[in-house]
This record gives C-alpha cells, structure tokens and sequence, in this order.
C-alpha cells in the first residue's frame, strides 16, 4: 500500500523465495505482482543489525546471499513470525502434552493426546502460519 503512495518499499527475506510457509503458487502470485508494482523483495536476506542515525533515518544492514548491503529508511517493520500462546491456560490442568516451545503436540488428524481434542493454527507449532491455520481448521 505504501509503495502505491511512492514510497519505496524493500522486503527482506531470509529465505530462497518470499513466504517459504506458503503454498508455492501462492508465494510465487504474490511475488510476481509485487515485483510487476515495483516493490523490491530481496531474498535470502538475514539483517545483521539496525541502527538509528543523527538525521532519524534507520540503517540496516543485511547479509544479502554472501554480501553486506546496507538499506536505509524512515520506518521500519519488523515481522518476526508467531509463538503460540499456550501459557497459564489451563492445558496442563487437563494433560495436553506440550514441546518444550509451548507448542501442543498434535498427531496426523490434529488430534491432541486427549481422546475428541484436537488442535489447530499457531498453538500447533508446525503449521504456525494464517494461511495455514484456516484449512487447518476446517479440518475434519
């Protein structure tokens, strides 16, 4: 959105192809008309370290596929992924077994340790991301 406004907006991503957790269709769609809009995504791009200069610009620097690179900007957005947020709700009360990230453990079905319990979305660990959560939840 900001970019139709004409701001340039770099997109840094750390791994080979932007939204890796999503279908490839779907990642490779949305690349394509971002890239058509003129939006710059650079991938397998691990930002190194952030800092704030005298005239209020931020400075990134990134190890862009083997390379340094330095972006700079007036904002910055920073989206780390998700954690479940399974703390001090009661699922230990009733035994849902849990990794040691909070996660709850599912089986193939999405079913808990607990016979007619099942789990979906973020509080599964391993399908953290929306997209899919929703087909996630519509299972069975």
């Amino acid at each position: 959105m900001f970019h139709r406004f004409g701001t340039r907006v770099p997109i840094l991503e750390r791994n080979r192809v932007f939204l890796p957790r999503y279908e490839p269709e779907v990642s490779d769609v949305l690349t394509f008309i971002l890239r058509k809009e003129a939006v710059a995504i650079i991938t397998e791009a691990q930002a190194l370290r952030a800092a704030q200069k005298p005239n209020s610009d931020i400075e990134v620097t990134a190890m862009v596929r083997g390379k340094e690179q330095t972006f700079r900007a007036q904002k910055l957005l920073i989206a780390t992924g998700r954690e479940p947020n399974t703390d001090g709700i009661g699922l230990e009360r009733v035994g849902v077994a849990l990794d040691e990230r909070g996660d709850v453990k599912v089986h193939d079905e999405l079913q808990t340790n607990i016979p007619n319990l099942w789990a979906a979305g973020d509080v599964i660990g391993d399908h953290t991301e929306s997209q899919m959560a929703t087909p996630v939840g519509a299972h069975g």
